[in-house]
């Protein structure tokens, strides 16, 4: 039996909501209005490596850390910065959940970053949270 093209199929939309939310994973708080990336800038502690630096901002509060990416015109155009800020924010996901609350993060990557690829730059980010003191074992209770 097969179906035509007029005839409607069904479809379980409790089954479909579940694979959807399924596929998706949940989205990182980020920074987005200048004054949030100026304030890590200026007030918040600096970590550097050869592919990306970190600024910390402790904001005091027990909201939710939020995440801002920044990439350089020096990295390249249009396409390439867009491509190590994807890298960068994908390189997040697996550490996220890991970071304590109340701080504002801003990673910016270096030219090198672009050359090196994903995998590189996913192990410098992590190198830099550890080196901030802010990558909690995955057992310990938020």
């Amino acid at each position: 039996m097969s179906l035509s093209v007029d005839e409607p199929r069904a479809v379980n939309d409790s089954a479909l909501k579940q694979s959807v939310t399924q596929m998706t994973r949940a989205r990182l708080p980020v920074l987005t209005r200048p004054d949030e990336f100026s304030r890590c800038y200026k007030q918040g502690r600096v970590h550097k490596n050869k592919l990306a630096v970190l600024h910390v901002f402790r904001r005091g509060d027990s909201d939710e850390s939020r995440v801002g990416f920044s990439v350089s015109r020096r990295v390249g155009k249009a396409v390439e910065r867009n491509r190590v800020k994807r890298w960068m924010r994908e390189a997040m996901y697996p550490m996220g959940e890991r970071i304590p609350e109340g701080f504002d993060l801003v990673f910016s990557a270096r030219v090198l970053a672009k050359e090196k690829g994903f995998w590189p730059l996913q192990e410098a980010m992590g190198d830099l949270l550890k080196r901030a003191g802010l990558l909690r074992n995955v057992d310990e209770a938020p």
